[in-house]
């Protein structure tokens, strides 16, 4: 493993892959393979080369966040923020304790767009986690509610069902509904046509040009009044 001027090949670009305790594996896109010390070496100076991955401790990696730096780490299920385990910052903001946006009264959105899909709510939940697909669907239901306590019977709230959790968004829609919320409304993003070529596989540039007209599309029809 060497380095390298930043060209954005695919032999530059590497996810991660949860293990045990806190640590991951580095993938290679284009190789497949796995960032590892060469020969379990513990020595300093050891080479870090690519080999298949197997899961070995010489393969996994701790994401250790700098002194000063602000950093958020999302992996297999879950977000840490400063250490801490959150599992949404609404209404604040992540590594700002207490910043919450006081709204003077004057602002009234009637629609509200909830799209839990790029991290940590279409990433596989692994077994024996902290967090299990009941509980991820439990906190998501949690989230609507304070929205919907929050922002009144006149704001439309739209769930967007993405990824691997896309059918257990549509389930609490449906639910909510069944309760008589019926400005809480569910929709489908479909994923044809995108490339997911940002960062780590999340949306790119083109990306989010193209999720803009389809939701545009969708609200479209709703029974709003602008």
């Amino acid at each position: 493993v060497v380095q390298w001027g930043d060209a954005g090949g695919v032999n530059q670009q590497f996810r991660l892959a949860d293990s045990s305790d806190g640590y991951v594996r580095l993938i290679n896109r284009n190789s497949g393979k796995a960032v590892e010390v060469q020969d379990a070496s513990t020595a300093d100076g050891a080479k870090v080369v690519q080999f298949t991955d197997w899961g070995g401790a010489n393969q996994q990696w701790q994401l250790i966040r700098a002194t000063g730096v602000p950093a958020q780490m999302h992996t297999a299920g879950r977000v840490k923020d400063a250490g801490n385990t959150v599992q949404y910052s609404w209404p604040g903001v992540y590594f700002v304790s207490g910043d919450v946006w006081q709204n003077p009264g004057t602002w009234r959105p009637r629609l509200v767009v909830v799209n839990l899909g790029t991290n940590d709510f279409s990433t596989a939940v692994n077994p024996g986690g902290p967090w299990t697909a009941d509980s991820l669907a439990a906190a998501y239901h949690d989230f609507l509610q304070k929205l919907r306590t929050h922002y009144g019977a006149a704001t439309t709230i739209v769930a967007v069902g993405t990824g691997r959790f896309a059918g257990q968004v549509q389930q609490l829609v449906k639910t909510r509904n069944d309760a008589r919320d019926s400005g809480t409304r569910y929709w489908f993003l479909d994923s044809s046509d995108l490339d997911f070529l940002g960062c780590h596989w999340h949306y790119s540039a083109h990306d989010d040009r193209v999720i803009p007209e389809r939701l545009t599309s969708f609200v479209a029809g709703l029974p709003m009044s602008w």
